[in-house]
């Protein structure tokens, strides 16, 4: 009794072990998609004019684009490497739309 009680022990930790793996896998893979670079000769690049902010760009653009607004905001930020709230009047920044 006492070996098949550590067996089947072992055989639950090896199974959270090999779990834990996969999810790590999963999560690298996940990180590594989103960090990859980014083409820019296939997005649309647009010009801040006055008055632009993120969320007035991507009401522009609602029919092209295939996400929400937040998270189109949220993929401007990263690309451009900007803050939402901080685009200044002649700025380029480039949209997830493909050309």
């Amino acid at each position: 009794m006492d070996r098949t009680f550590h067996e089947s022990k072992s055989k639950i930790g090896l199974s959270f072990v090999i779990i834990f793996i996969i999810l790590l896998m999963c999560a690298s893979v996940a990180v590594a998609s989103e960090l990859k670079p980014i083409n820019k000769k296939e997005y649309k690049v647009v010009t801040v004019k006055k008055g632009d902010t993120l969320w007035s760009i991507a009401r522009t653009y609602d029919k092209e684009i295939s996400m929400d607004d937040d998270r189109f905001m949220s993929w401007v930020e990263r690309v451009n490497q900007i803050n939402r709230n901080n685009i200044e009047i002649g700025q380029k920044l480039i949209l997830p739309i493909k050309q």
